[in-house]
């Protein structure tokens, strides 16, 4: 019986480490995801432009590259959460 507890009590502490993990995860399914996004565009942008205007050293040579790929897929989510969940700021 000793085993099958501590093996339920793993188990029970491995699936609260994980919703624990989830509590602080914005997605696209949650209406708080468009000021998430537009948070991190903001961020994204910046850090591009500064990576092009040398404000900020670039790590590698494609690190330009991969800024304005972050740029571009912030932009994505961020467009697709207002048009999840653009209708219900108005409301």
């Amino acid at each position: 019986k000793s085993v099958e507890f501590s093996d339920k009590a793993a188990e029970h502490e491995r699936i609260a480490k994980y919703w624990e993990e989830k509590a602080n995860t914005i997605n696209l399914s949650m209406p708080e995801s468009i000021d998430f996004y537009e948070h991190k565009l903001e961020k994204a942008k910046e850090y591009h432009e500064g990576l092009k205007s040398g404000k900020y050293p670039r790590e590698h040579s494609y690190s330009l590259t991969y800024a304005k790929k972050a740029v571009n897929e912030t932009q994505k989510n961020y467009e697709l959460a207002k048009k999840l969940w653009g209708d219900l700021e108005k409301v």
